[in-house]
């Protein structure tokens, strides 16, 4: 079997469904912001990162579908194949305005027959269907624990209000200290290097090669080359920040990530980033900056945040479902 045509069998009746493409962009950004707003009273994703999950390097696009009502897109089913994780991640938005029960279970039923074909095609070992949604999304939440699923993690989006912070003001670097903006190739292969060390012990966390993990920044189309940070101490690479316009329609920034390699951490580097991130984006004019966090971190970073002045805005889960071999 090399299709995902069988949606159809899990559909209300009346409904047609097929692969979604990029000229589905602009009814998906109307969808998925539907489902935001049901879930948590305003919209959180911005177009770029939804058109960025059709492109995305690990995306599988057959797996991926639209369904129609008529004109009028009801369902859109997210389905990315990672082998370096040996995991498929299904995301499920279904019109808050129409059967939403019985169109997330569909779509969560086609997203796990694609789970499962992935698993058959990877031969011998584990393999795990994932999913996410925001905690306050009650139908979305009572579909995945039908489903099976089991809520493994929790995370927040976490904000700082730029309107009102009361911002210290930014220091010069410490001695033996230095911050530069990346924008060769060989500057971001240093930064990719960080990047992976610094996140080893952090949950579900698979190494990435150079060039899978470009394809995948490249994919979310929201790439601020002026925002691509080196921290140095002693000329030896510590810290890596990389910020992103993802949250630019809402007159945001977004600290994409944040790692501080183990050896240089306790010595204030994360903060200084953030600081340095918080002005960078009051230069720009921006309202607020957002990043996501773990909230049971390793490295207490949540703590962090919350020292330098960001809140939870957001509570999103994380859910695992373990696929028994074929």
């Amino acid at each position: 079997m090399t299709s995902f045509d069988l949606l159809a069998a899990d559909l209300p009746s009346g409904l047609a469904a097929r692969a979604a493409t990029p000229d589905d962009t602009d009814a998906l950004v109307d969808l998925v912001q539907a489902c935001d707003v049901a879930a948590t009273g305003e919209p959180d994703s911005g177009r770029d990162e939804i058109a960025g999950m059709l492109t995305a390097p690990d995306t599988d696009a057959q797996a991926t579908v639209v369904a129609f009502s008529g004109e009028t897109l009801v369902l859109f089913v997210w389905v990315e194949r990672d082998d370096a994780a040996r995991e498929t991640w299904i995301d499920v938005y279904a019109d808050p305005a129409r059967d939403t029960a019985a169109l997330t279970s569909a779509g969560l039923a086609h997203g796990l027959r694609a789970a499962r074909l992935h698993r058959d095609g990877a031969g011998d070992g584990a393999w795990a269907a994932r999913t996410g949604c925001f905690a306050t999304d009650e139908i979305l939440v009572a579909a995945i624990e039908e489903a099976g699923f089991e809520r493994v993690r929790r995370f927040w989006r976490m904000r700082l209000d730029l309107t009102t912070a009361q911002l210290p003001p930014e220091e010069e670097l410490p001695d033996g200290v230095t911050l530069r903006v990346v924008r060769d190739e060989p500057g971001r292969r240093v930064l990719h290097g960080v990047v992976q060390e610094s996140f080893q012990d952090h949950w579900n966390h698979s190494d990435r090669d150079y060039a899978a993990w470009m394809r995948s920044l490249a994919s979310m189309g929201s790439d601020d080359p002026d925002g691509w940070w080196l921290l140095e101490v002693d000329g030896a690479p510590a810290a890596a920040c990389l910020l992103d316009e993802s949250r630019s329609d809402f007159g945001e920034g977004y600290v994409r990530t944040l790692g501080v390699l183990r050896e240089h951490r306790g010595r204030g580097l994360a903060q200084l980033l953030l600081l340095r991130a918080f002005h960078y984006y009051r230069g720009r004019g921006r309202d607020g900056v957002l990043l996501g966090v773990d909230s049971t971190s390793p490295t207490g970073a949540n703590h962090l945040y919350e020292k330098v002045g960001m809140r939870p805005v957001r509570v999103i889960d994380a859910w695992n479902l373990a696929l028994a071999d074929g």
